[in-house]
Parts: structure tokens; sequence; C-alpha cells
């Protein structure tokens, strides 16, 4: 009996571990676009007439809010923060929308790009862990 219950210990650890994996993707991949859109001032700059929202979109303060809301959407993480991690979570996904909207609308507007793909892909990683997640 004692051997399984060491096994059992070993198992919890490592799928509790492995629940932490993909809200550390989702902070990380959020941190490094929001340098991203820090470092390249103007990426999203387009002279279209309907789209000038989205040219707003890669300002400080929206890099800035997204390293914000990823730091302290990890460290809700790490620490098992459980509303504070759903709340940041949330508003990671709210974020994250209207990046591929404006990314979609690029693309719809003749500024062809995959980056719209990407996003998509993110979101979908962002709900499923709002499905599956520990909160």
């Amino acid at each position: 009996m004692g051997d399984y219950s060491e096994k059992y210990a070993k198992f919890k650890k490592q799928v509790v571990k492995r629940k932490k994996l993909l809200p550390m993707l989702i902070a990380l991949q959020t941190i490094l676009f929001g340098l991203f859109l820090a470092y390249h001032q103007g990426f999203l700059e387009t002279r279209g007439a309907y789209i000038y929202l989205v040219s707003y979109l890669d300002d400080y303060a929206v890099s800035a809010l997204l390293i914000a809301l990823a730091v302290i959407y990890a460290a809700a993480t790490l620490m098992n923060w459980r509303k504070t991690k759903r709340l940041f979570l949330v508003s990671l996904q709210f974020v994250w929308s209207l990046f591929f909207f404006s990314f979609l609308i690029r693309e719809i507007a003749g500024y062809p790009n995959t980056a719209w793909v990407f996003i998509l892909g993110l979101n979908l990683l962002i709900y499923f862990e709002s499905r599956t997640g520990d909160y």
C-alpha cells in the first residue's frame, strides 16, 4: 500500500506542475508580443479610411498593458490566486480578441498578413484554458 501512495503523490505533483504550463505559455506569448510592439512603434500603422483604430493598437500604453496583464496573470498562476487568475485571463482574452479583429480587418482592407490566424489560435488556447484550467 505504501508504494501506491508514493506513486500517487508523484503523479499528483506532475499533474499540478503541468497545469501551470499552459497559463505560463499564454503569459510568455503575451509578454513577447508586448515587447515586440514596444520596440516596433508604427507596426500597425495603416493608411485606410476605416481602420484608424488598428493604428493605435501598437502604442506604448497598449504594450505596457499587455505586459502588465501577462505578468499579473503569471503571478496569479504561480501563487494559485484563482479569482485573480480568472479575471486576468478574461482580460487577456479581450485584448487578444481586439488584436485578432484588428489583424482580420487589416487582411480584409488589403494589408495581407497571417497574424490573425496565429492570434485566433492563441484565442482558442485561452478559451481552452478558461474551460479546463484550475479556477
